[in-house]
């Protein structure tokens, strides 16, 4: 396992030196921003949850959990301003589901407003005439053989997320594409996807961010299982959203949560299921998905990127954590001992 080592001294140096000097000599100067209609309202949360467990195709297999897991989620989102869940065979055809996006994302008309997504269902994968592989949410009304026209381009949501003036938005994708488990791919989709190599504003406030979490890496299973009566990601997400503070500030985000899924799923599956992420963060991760701030947060340091994978970061010859994800840095209180590293 390679290791990342960080003394506390090459932190701060690293920051400052980040800042970036500025042609006339200074290092940026603090100058009047915020993104355009970016108000002192507050933040609003809406959720869009969906959950389909049968399909009209008997081709994609009937699924446990799915509304389960969206009943779930929906009731985890307590404290949000407003919830949809889709979980009846009338609310799950792709028609239906795209419609209900677009009023809900018409509601969340404020900059500072988050969007969350979480969808529970079968993926899979097809291609447009010409065009590359794309990853899809197979709806109710869904065919095998039409996947394209009659499915939901996971591309189509999240542009459908970056239509809302909502600068916070987030999908969930409790699915896979790898043809078995919470998927399905025909054989010529399979060997395709198997040779694929103004004055200071508070950060909070003009943060940004979108992101895109599955429940497995491409290529890899998503697993229900009977002993946890959910979705194998989705438990564990649940319970991310209670118990997954790393930055110890009293809130939950889905960078947080995700995390907390992703490491004990790949656990509990023996590392058969690795849940992945993309995402684009400007500022600070702003969605909470559980609680609200209440103190100042411990600095964390984020890295998704595939090439962390595997490496431990070393704090003064502690271990703090393995990337891929979030690792928090506890502030320093004593001095350094003689002889340890400052």
């Amino acid at each position: 396992m390679r290791s990342l080592w960080i003394g506390w001294g090459l932190v701060l140096t690293s920051m400052l030196l980040a800042c970036g000097a500025s042609h006339d000599g200074t290092k940026g100067g603090l100058v009047g921003f915020g993104p355009q209609g970016m108000t002192d309202e507050p933040a609003r949360r809406f959720a869009l949850v969906i959950g389909i467990d049968t399909f009209d195709d008997e081709r994609f297999n009937e699924l446990r959990y799915a509304t389960t897991d969206a009943h779930a989620m929906a009731e985890a989102f307590d404290d949000f301003d407003h919830v949809v869940r889709l979980t009846e065979p009338e609310e799950t055809d792709r028609e239906s589901i795209l419609d209900t996006l677009r009023v809900l994302r018409a509601r969340a008309d404020r900059p500072r407003d988050i969007l969350v997504v979480y969808v529970s269902s079968h993926g899979t994968l097809a291609r447009k005439p010409g065009g590359a592989l794309q990853r899809y949410v197979v709806a109710r009304d869904s065919k095998l053989d039409q996947v394209a026209t009659t499915a939901i381009a996971v591309q189509d949501l999240v542009q459908e997320l970056d239509l809302t003036q909502a600068r916070r938005k987030a999908l969930i994708l409790a699915m896979c594409h790898s043809g078995v488990g919470k998927s399905h791919t025909d054989d010529e989709l399979a060997k395709a996807l198997s040779e694929e190599k103004s004055p200071l504003i508070p950060l909070d406030d003009v943060s940004e961010a979108m992101i895109v979490v599955s429940a497995a890496a491409r290529g890899e299973p998503a697993r229900e299982e009977d002993a946890l009566g959910h979705d194998i990601y989705t438990y564990y997400l649940l319970k991310g959203m209670k118990e997954g503070d790393t930055d110890a500030d009293g809130a939950v985000t889905l960078s947080e949560a995700h995390d907390y899924a992703r490491d004990r799923t790949y656990a509990h599956t023996n590392g058969l299921q690795r849940p992945s992420a993309e995402t684009r963060i400007l500022g600070r991760d702003p969605i909470v998905l559980h609680g609200t701030r209440q103190r100042a947060a411990l600095p964390v340091l984020y890295n998704y990127d595939n090439s962390a994978e595997g490496i431990r970061v070393v704090v003064n010859d502690r271990t703090k954590g393995v990337l891929p994800g979030g690792v928090a840095m506890a502030p320093r209180t004593t001095q350094p001992a003689p002889g340890e590293r400052p």
